[in-house]
This record gives C-alpha cells, structure tokens and sequence, in this order.
C-alpha cells in the first residue's frame, strides 16, 4: 500500500473492475483467469471452491498382507491421495465419526496386487520388465466392491479412481 492510496471497497468499483474469463472447461477441471482483483480476494474465492466443492476420498485402509516393502501406513496415504469418481449426492454423509459404517455412507474398494518373476527370464538379463510382472501398482487395480443396493445405486457409473494412471507404489 501506498501513502495517499485508497483502500476503501466499493461493490460498483469491484464489478467495473472485475473481469472472469473461462478459458478450459471439463468434466474433470476448469481453468480461467480472474483479473482486476487484489491477490487476497482472488485467494479467498480459491479457498471457498476448494471447501464447497463436495468429494469422496479414501479414509480408512485395512491390510491383509503386505509383503512388500512399503509400510502399510505409507500404501494407506498413498491411496487416500487418489480422487475418486463419485457422485457424492448419492452418498450420505456419516452424522458422527464413530457411526457405524453402512451401504449408504461407506464404499469399498478392494486391491490385490502381486509382483513375480517371469519364467524363462534370459541369463544376466537386468531390465525390470523383462524379469519380474505386477511392478507397478496402479489406480486402475482398484476394484469397486458394492454392498448392499450399491450395485443398483450406481447402476452403470460403478465408483472407480477419476484417473487410472495413478502409480500408488513400485514394488
């Protein structure tokens, strides 16, 4: 700020100033440029799409058997980062952290993953894909398990990772 500057907001100087253009827009994102606005107002409209915009995301994770090197709670913060195509109105939300989970504030995925070596590998061979199979664990091997009327719920949009690239860990 200035000496002499005026800090004083005016709703009409703010819409004179404003100018909102929508350059990309997807299912997935949106991009556009927010011009004619201080830095902390553009920040704050920021923070307010991040808070209100509704998501479902992995929150618990149970281990069976984790052979590989990565330690469970490593695996379980790796795929709690995954986003996930839900549709959240179908969902309901949980009125109590401790409620008990059921078909209709809960979904399960499930993931099996495994690495081995090939057979036949050649003798003095070092490139990893020629030696072993199931390296890499990735989004896609996700599997939606439904409970109850989940199935029905869904119908032919079934929960799954919104991108199925995503490596969740080397093994």
């Amino acid at each position: 700020h200035y000496p002499g500057e005026s800090n004083h907001w005016d709703i009409d100087s703010f819409r004179s100033h404003l100018n909102v253009a929508v350059n990309k827009l997807s299912a997935a994102a949106i991009e556009f440029d927010l011009v004619g606005v201080d830095a902390s107002v553009a920040n704050a409209i920021r923070r307010v799409v991040i808070a209100e915009v509704p998501t479902v995301a992995i929150e618990t994770v149970y281990v069976w058997n984790n052979t590989s090197i990565i330690q469970d709670e490593v695996l379980a913060q790796r795929l709690g980062l995954i986003p996930l195509a839900i549709d959240p109105r179908k969902l309901e939300l949980k009125k109590a952290a401790d409620e008990a989970p059921t078909d209709l504030n809960t979904v399960v995925f499930g993931l099996v993953a495994r690495c081995e070596r090939l057979r036949d590998v050649k003798k003095g061979e070092t490139d990893p894909k020629k030696i072993w199979s199931g390296t890499e664990v990735l989004s896609s091997q996700l599997v939606f398990d439904p409970k109850g009327g989940q199935a029905e719920l869904f119908g032919d949009r079934p929960p799954r990772p919104a991108n199925p690239n995503i490596l969740v860990a080397k093994m």
